[in-house]
């Protein structure tokens, strides 16, 4: 497919074949789902939505991405994450990555542009997961650092939202304030989280704003298969949490005549771009379905067992058209006419 030249482009075979013969190797297995904490926001994910469309887990992902391994599935009225269940296989005291391997939400058009800054003053959890002898999932202490070290470290790593709250609260202000929970969240570099990955977000709610609807798809990514940096703040509650190399982001919506249509960003966390006045454009970091597969083990529009992959989707040949008008006012800096 025709796709940006830049970073996306350039990450070479090498880093692919040992990712999918990595990925190849995990045994298929259903996830399970968490029950509900409405302390957390978390919901059942068979909890059906009250104007009768189905499951909210339906909404958000209508057999768009599915998982690896034993993973579990955590269900909010704005997301649906699926987090990482650890694997024994993996390199002793480095069995859980205490993030999600992906987040997926629907964005439905809204001309209110709704706005709620209204955060915790410590991010929710998932307390099930948290409570378990492994810990699988971390508390906000792992990502909690004293102002002054941050001072100091101005391009330190934040709690990077994958479902961004801006987006997830079009849905209603407490849905969105339910976006800050870990699962949710993977440690992105500051300068990389305010800069092309809030690009990204904004051009997908400007998308969802022209298209009426839209889903998307982001996570993760690991090019050696792995993690090879690992985040600690050091308190007395703080875990490893797993550092990626990377975020991907797949924007899906519906094609005129019926069945999906993608544009997929995979975005390095660290480019001297980023520090640039003028950056890199965001077509740069387009890439391919098959990459982002090949890279994380997930898969795509997944087919029933037995059966060859689904043709009710494609991938778009160029980034979709957007206008300035069609940016939430928040974000009208990324919108170009």
């Amino acid at each position: 497919m025709a796709r940006g030249g830049g970073w996306a482009a350039s990450v070479g075979r090498a880093g692919l074949a040992v990712a999918a013969l990595l990925w190849s190797a995990q045994p298929e297995a259903a996830y399970q789902s968490v029950a509900p904490e409405p302390a957390n926001g978390i919901i059942g994910c068979s909890q059906p939505r009250s104007d009768g469309g189905g499951t909210w887990a339906e909404y958000h992902n209508p057999g768009l991405v599915a998982g690896h391994d034993a993973d579990y599935q955590v269900c909010f009225e704005g997301f649906v994450s699926l987090f990482d269940g650890g694997d024994r296989s993996r390199e002793r005291g480095k069995e859980f990555w205490r993030i999600p391997h992906f987040v997926v939400h629907r964005i439905d058009r809204d001309g209110r542009n709704p706005k709620t800054e209204q955060r915790p003053r410590s991010w929710f959890t998932v307390d099930s997961l948290a409570a378990t002898d492994d810990k699988i999932a971390p508390t906000d202490d792992s990502y909690r650092f004293a102002a002054a070290f941050r001072a100091a470290h101005p391009n330190w790593y934040d709690r990077g939202h994958q479902a961004q709250q801006y987006m997830v609260a079009r849905l209603g202000p407490k849905t969105g304030l339910y976006s800050n929970n870990l699962a949710n969240a993977v440690p992105q570099l500051h300068r990389f989280n305010a800069y092309p990955w809030l690009d990204a977000e904004c051009r997908t709610g400007a998308w969802a704003n022209r298209f009426e609807k839209l889903w998307v798809v982001s996570g993760p990514v690991f090019l050696s298969g792995k993690p090879l940096v690992w985040m600690n703040s050091g308190l007395k509650k703080s875990l490893d949490v797993a550092v990626p190399d990377a975020l991907f982001k797949v924007a899906i919506r519906v094609r005129p005549g019926g069945g999906f249509e993608t544009v997929s960003f995979l975005l390095p966390q660290q480019s001297e771009a980023y520090f640039k006045k003028k950056g890199r454009d965001i077509n740069d970091y387009r890439t391919s379905l098959a990459r982002i597969e090949a890279l994380t083990g997930l898969r795509f529009f997944p087919a029933p067992e037995g059966a060859s992959k689904r043709s009710d989707w494609s991938e778009s040949q160029a980034l979709w058209p957007v206008r300035r008008a069609d940016f939430d006012a928040g974000c009208k800096s990324f919108g170009v006419d």
